[in-house]
């Protein structure tokens, strides 16, 4: 279901990759934002705890979203040589 709300979003268009790669880096991305967004709801205590979780977790969601897309790139580029 997820993939399919990924898709209805335009985040992960359907044509040809099938490894799941940009869906589990959205996935990453979804994860950081519900963790941020449950820090906040809960207080600047619950944000001092989670902050060394998510200074770790954002740039590793951002570069997993970036290596999808530069992967699936690559493969896009180099199949129509």
């Amino acid at each position: 279901m997820l993939v399919f709300i990924l898709r209805i979003l335009g985040v992960t268009p359907d044509y040809g990759g099938k490894t799941g790669k940009r869906e589990a880096s959205w996935t990453l991305v979804l994860i950081a934002l519900a963790i941020t967004g449950a820090a906040m709801f809960h207080g600047p205590e619950m944000i001092t705890a989670a902050t060394p979780i998510l200074v770790m977790l954002w740039p590793a969601a951002i570069l997993a979203v970036c290596g999808a897309y530069k992967l699936e790139h690559d493969k896009l580029k180099w199949s129509d040589t």
